[in-house]
């Protein structure tokens, strides 16, 4: 069965009902969590199966010295994630369980103990392409063909989450000028540009 734009509607709106206040979210500044309030758990739409999303309660994750963990606000559905959906090649195995998401954004709500660019409260967007560097290919500048790259919501969890995790080096501040959704659009667009 293909995916069709019905379906990702359907998905959308079955992922952003679920959420915490049912509601889509504005372009509105966000608070980052006050301290101490970060949820043990938080609502995700899980890949448990090829072609078949469940929306969960998932434990948050926990933030490594380089990582942050983001509320995300916005995120887009891909070409990329129908094709994880119906289990088509590419360029990852996705093997379910997964939480897809590789275009969103999101307020800062908590930095590990070796983040210095960012801090809690900082609205960012990244990149979900986390490339080693150490490789034949990172080490000739074609990145792109990095051998050991981790995928966000392609190999690792993703932003179909109400908090993810990023690495420092993966991340973009952006101004209040922009909505979420604007900010998540930041790796489509790249990738066109690109």
């Amino acid at each position: 069965m293909a995916v069709n734009s019905n379906d990702v509607e359907q998905i959308v709106r079955q992922v952003l009902a679920s959420m915490t206040d049912g509601s889509v979210r504005s372009a509105a500044p966000a608070a980052a969590p006050a301290a101490g309030s970060i949820p043990k758990t938080g609502k995700v739409a899980v890949l448990t199966q090829l072609k078949h999303f469940d929306i969960m309660e998932y434990p948050i994750p926990e933030v490594g010295d380089d990582d942050m963990l983001v509320k995300v606000e916005g995120c887009g559905v891909c070409g990329t994630d129908m094709h994880i959906f119906n289990g088509d090649g590419g360029s990852f195995e996705v093997n379910p369980p997964l939480i897809p998401g590789h275009e969103f954004s999101g307020v800062v709500a908590e930095v590990g103990s070796a983040v210095t660019t960012v801090k809690v409260g900082d609205r960012v967007s990244g990149d979900p392409n986390d490339m080693c560097g150490e490789c034949y290919f990172c080490k000739n500048a074609m990145q792109q063909f990095c051998t050991n790259n981790v995928g966000v919501g392609t190999t690792v969890d993703g932003g179909f989450a109400e908090y993810v995790i990023m690495r420092e080096k993966q991340v973009y501040k952006f101004g209040d000028n922009l909505s979420f959704m604007e900010a998540a659009m930041a790796e489509p667009i790249s990738c066109c540009l690109h």
